[in-house]
Order: structure tokens, then sequence, then C-alpha cells
């Protein structure tokens, strides 16, 4: 369906679909060299997914790049009631290893921009 509706839209030459878990996906990309100014990350709510999705992105990302973490804000995360949900876990543990400046919060997302120089500012 999603295909047919690019096609109507005349955009099915702008979208590439990929079936992947998120770090592996990523590892794909980088070795194409592809490179992006924005990554949406909405492949688990698991910490440890979110994590290892994160640790890639310098692999992909641009210089001053925006990432948007999906249900960043769901109240699931701080909710032990729901130990699959991690999302903010998993995006604190990346900001040791990855550049990543918390931006703010628009909806369900938390927005980070990342900065290839390795000085971002981290915060939550």
């Amino acid at each position: 369906e999603a295909h047919a509706n690019l096609d109507r839209e005349g955009l099915a030459d702008r979208v590439e679909f990929i079936a992947a878990e998120g770090a592996d996906g990523i590892r794909m990309q980088a070795k194409r060299g592809a490179r992006f100014d924005f990554a949406f990350i909405d492949h688990s709510h698991r910490a440890e997914h979110v994590l290892s999705a994160s640790r890639e992105l310098p692999s992909v990302l641009n210089a001053g790049a925006a990432v948007a973490y999906h249900d960043f804000n769901d109240f699931r995360n701080l909710d032990a009631a729901y130990p699959g949900y991690g999302v903010i876990e998993g995006v604190e543990a990346a900001q040791e290893i990855v550049s990543l400046t918390f931006r703010g919060i628009y909806g369900c997302l938390g927005v980070y921009q990342y900065a290839a120089d390795g000085r971002g500012t981290g915060g939550v």
C-alpha cells in the first residue's frame, strides 16, 4: 500500500524501503556512503535498541543533523510496569557515546542535534 501511495503521488523514486533492525539498517546506509541531515528513531522502545541504533548515527549523520526519538515523552518510559519502554534511558546512554545536544520536546518527539565535533552538551 505504501508503494502504491508513493507511486500515485509521484514520489516512488524518492523513498527506499529497508527492512532491518535499526542499527543494522544504519550500518547498511553507512556502507553505501549515505549521509543525512535528519534521523527519525522509532524502531523499538527498548533502551538497548535505542542505544544500539544511536551508536551507529555518527556513521551517517552530517554535522548539525537533527535526531528525533519517537515516544520520547511517553509515560511508560518512566513506569516500572512497562519494562519494554526505555526510550529516554537509551537516549541518555547514547549521550555518553554520541555528541547529542537536547533541543526540545515536540509532541511525542525528543529532538537532539548531532555535533560531529564531539562537543554535544547532553541533557534532558
